[in-house]
């Protein structure tokens, strides 16, 4: 149940101007839910935590939805069935953070350099068909547009990448 506060004032900075004022706990427990049924479907597991103090951020939910499915999409092609995929929702001051780490590969140091570049494809052998160099390239764009940044590395936890997407609440 989420209660709805009658008043309340939004400064909504220029480059959010096409943001809406969202319920961010049913986005991240309806993308958890997705992300579960994807995990099962790849043989993987994965573990949603979502720990949020604020009802409400001021974003793109169309964007917001495509970029945490990106990310779960990588990790889900490049972890191997019986491999894990973690995925924490937070927040950090006024920042979302969506960081999800996997037990595929990792990230080479050129790819944790280029990953975001348009068109970059990374290592070709584990390039699929369906994989044009566009994802994470659409990630950082959003993450830019919504004050905000990507970062990739490797998960020292888990052995495979990382990802963490940062954006700006208010």
């Amino acid at each position: 149940i989420f209660v709805y506060r009658s008043q309340f004032h939004i400064s909504v900075p220029a480059y959010k101007s096409s943001g809406k004022y969202m319920g961010i706990h049913s986005i991240s427990e309806s993308f958890a839910e997705n992300a579960r049924v994807m995990a099962a479907a790849g043989g993987q597991s994965i573990t949603v935590v979502i720990s949020l103090v604020s009802d409400y951020i001021i974003s793109d939910r169309q964007m917001l939805l495509r970029a945490w499915e990106n990310l779960l999409d990588n990790a889900s092609q490049y972890t191997p069935k019986g491999g894990n995929i973690a995925v924490k929702i937070t927040e950090d001051g006024d920042m979302l953070c969506f960081q999800i780490e996997d037990s595929g590969p990792g990230f080479t140091e050129e790819d944790i350099r280029r990953g975001p570049e348009q068109f970059y494809q990374g290592d070709r052998s584990r390039n699929s068909k369906s994989h044009y160099g566009m994802g994470l390239f659409i990630v950082q764009s959003f993450a830019r547009q919504q004050g905000g940044k990507l970062i990739l590395s490797n998960s020292d936890s888990r052995k495979g990448a990382c990802v963490r997407l940062e954006i700006c609440t208010k």
